[in-house]
């Protein structure tokens, strides 16, 4: 069995636009990301609530089914409705990082 591959985007939104931009993640992005194969797991944000005078950091954990998954992915990453929804999320957004995991043990 293929171990499961987790995405991990941390997105600093600009301040009073996380409402804005968690409706258009769901609307716009999460279609386009499920046809990547991509599966969302969980989101946060902190501060635990939104602010009008700050950023606040949104963390989104997706998962994807093994390796072919994570190729098949990011063979899709040029598709332009994933260029298109990255260029407009960038006004509501200070950054964002993404990082790919795999589970890993605890060795003592």
């Amino acid at each position: 069995m293929e171990e499961t591959i987790y995405v991990l985007d941390r997105i600093t939104v600009r301040p009073g636009r996380l409402r804005d931009y968690q409706a258009r993640l769901r609307e716009q992005y999460l279609p386009v990301a499920r046809a990547r194969g991509m599966t969302l797991v969980g989101q946060w944000f902190t501060p635990p609530v939104e602010l009008d005078d700050a950023p606040n950091e949104l963390v989104l954990l997706w998962s994807l089914p093994g390796p072919a998954g994570f190729w098949a992915m990011r063979r899709r990453a040029r598709d332009p409705e994933v260029t298109a929804w990255w260029a407009e999320s960038d006004a509501l957004t200070l950054g964002r990082e993404r990082q790919y995991m795999l589970p890993g043990e605890v060795v003592e």
